[in-house]
């Protein structure tokens, strides 16, 4: 089964919560450091013999009137094929919301296999260093697409497998607010 981890979680909590140890988690889920959990981090917790993945192209949040959505263009995708990520934000409250962003950056995806990064996107770019405030008008939308190309941080093609993708909006008042999907790569 998949859980996402919620604030005050630990892996001693988890453990007990779903009758399996500490060291089961840390090795179905390659977790490095096992006293730091992300909030909003899926893990795969043991229910039986096999572990059965539902993948979910699909993930949202609401954060302060706004309405930040992630999704791609299908739940599977064959090894190689470009994986089309998009981050939508939209205004959906009835005042003017400002957003303050350090660089000229506006988002970030990571791919993650087994709890390890394998990708991201802001990896090796450049951004300008400017501070710039944009305002977002009631039911204003906007929209970022960016692709991977299946490649790690290396320029190697990933193996195949279920990715977790994290997309967010990089801009002071929500950088801490991730949403996170499920793939399959065949």
């Amino acid at each position: 089964m998949i859980y996402r981890v919620k604030p005050g979680d630990t892996l001693y909590k988890i453990s007990n919560q779903f009758g399996t140890t500490i060291q089961n988690l840390i090795e179905i889920n390659d977790i490095e450091n096992p006293d730091y959990l992300e909030v909003g981090q899926i893990l795969l917790i043991p229910d039986g013999e096999e572990i059965k993945i539902q993948v979910n192209n699909f993930d949202y949040q609401i954060i302060n009137g706004l309405l930040l959505i992630s999704f791609t263009d299908q739940n599977s995708y064959q090894s190689g094929e470009i994986v089309n990520l998009n981050l939508i934000k939209v205004n959906i409250s009835n005042s003017p919301i400002e957003l303050t962003y350090s660089t000229s950056q506006r988002v970030d995806f990571i791919a993650r296999s087994l709890g390890q990064q394998v990708w991201q996107w802001s990896q090796n770019r450049k951004f300008a260093q400017i501070i710039e405030t944009i305002e977002l008008a009631p039911s204003e939308a906007l929209v970022y697409q960016e692709n991977w190309n299946q490649k790690n941080n290396r320029g190697q093609q990933v193996e195949p497998g279920i990715y977790q993708i994290t997309g967010w909006n990089v801009a002071d008042e929500i950088n801490n607010e991730k949403s996170r999907i499920l793939i399959e790569i065949e």
